[in-house]
């Protein structure tokens, strides 16, 4: 007797409940009514919304004028073909059959859609990597795998861009929205040269690495795993990590930096900033100064060290004309200022 355990992820959604294991797929969502039988998806109808809900293989977005695509098994029995329709200007786009159970392999159902510029678009994808690869202009971008990477390049976007990975990295490159969001559960985050109002990178288990930002407020969490974000303009820039080193580097434009880290090092450059606080916890602090500061500093157990010159001015330090303020703390680490 042949027994098979069957070790689910189960996602919940308006439209129905999924399982998935690497040999098993069962979909289901409520109604098949108006859809069409893929392979292929071509349409000219205009559309300014598309959503696609993947369960098993990679998707890539492209844009092109009119809407195409197809996914990669050819010889689809009819109820392994993916199902898709636009309704009221709404393109959807179907794993396969509803309420149907079989077993699949990963490359017959890689998925490639051309859509054109200016829509909102949501994709989720249960196993498989999320990619766009053409410059896209859209609404709100929403992209989600649950096990598989989230990769994108060139987005103007003029609402949201959210990007998430539970278990795999987020990468993108050159990104323009009022809110950017970036979150893997178990991978790193990775995102340069952004524009946005608000920032929000997070990993719970890996490293977040931000280059090139300008952005009112960022913010970084790292829960295990390395900070590292360069070359960052912001108003208020917020980061806390667990577990692991902080590193920031060319800071200017703010008003607020707040810095927490509970068993890390934390190393910062900093030109103007208006306000900047570190809590290092049990970690070193080095500084690098490129503008006047005034400097509070406490430390339990560990030394403080400077290059640079300074006046003693009530119990502080003063460096520069001293016009911004730091102040340290730290348990057991050293300071430098530098």
């Amino acid at each position: 007797m042949l027994a098979v355990i069957v070790i689910a992820v189960i996602v919940t959604a308006a439209a129905g409940c999924y399982f998935y294991d690497k040999s098993l797929v069962t979909y289901e969502y409520y109604s098949e009514e108006g859809y069409e039988i893929g392979g292929v998806i071509t349409s000219s109808e205009k559309i300014t919304e598309a959503e696609i809900d993947w369960r098993v293989g990679d998707i890539q977005i492209k844009c092109g004028d009119k809407i195409d695509g197809f996914e990669s098994g050819e010889k689809l029995e009819s109820d392994k073909r993916m199902r898709w329709k636009v309704n009221d200007g709404k393109l959807t786009v179907r794993f396969w059959r509803p309420s149907y159970v079989a077993r699949i392999e990963h490359s017959d159902k890689d998925l490639t859609v051309t859509l054109p510029q200016g829509i909102d678009l949501k994709v989720s994808c249960v196993a498989g990597t999320v990619k766009i690869d053409d410059d896209i202009q859209a609404g709100n971008i929403n992209l989600e795998s649950t096990s598989g990477s989230v990769k994108c390049d060139s987005i103007f976007s003029t609402g949201r861009v959210s990007l998430k990975s539970t278990s795999g990295s987020v990468n993108a490159e050159n990104i323009t929205a009022k809110i950017i969001k970036l979150k893997s559960t178990s991978g790193s985050v990775k995102c340069g040269n952004v524009k946005a109002e608000s920032v929000d990178a997070r990993s719970t288990s890996g490293s977040v690495r931000l280059d090139n930002i300008a952005a009112d407020e960022v913010k970084l969490d790292c829960t295990s795993g390395n900070i590292v974000c360069k070359k960052v303009e912001a108003k208020e820039i917020l980061a806390q990590n667990t577990s692991g080193r902080i590193t920031i580097d060319e800071v200017s434009g703010c008003t607020q930096v707040e810095i927490d880290a509970t068993s890390g090092d934390v190393e910062i450059g900093l030109n103007e900033c208006a306000s900047v606080i570190i809590d290092a916890g049990s970690g070193d602090v080095t500084v690098t100064l490129r503008s006047g500061y005034t400097v509070y500093y406490h430390t339990s157990s560990g030394e403080f060290s400077t290059t640079a010159q300074f006046t003693d001015k009530d119990g502080r330090k003063v460096f520069g004309d001293g016009k911004n303020s730091l102040e340290i703390e730290t348990s057991s680490g050293n300071i430098e200022i530098r």
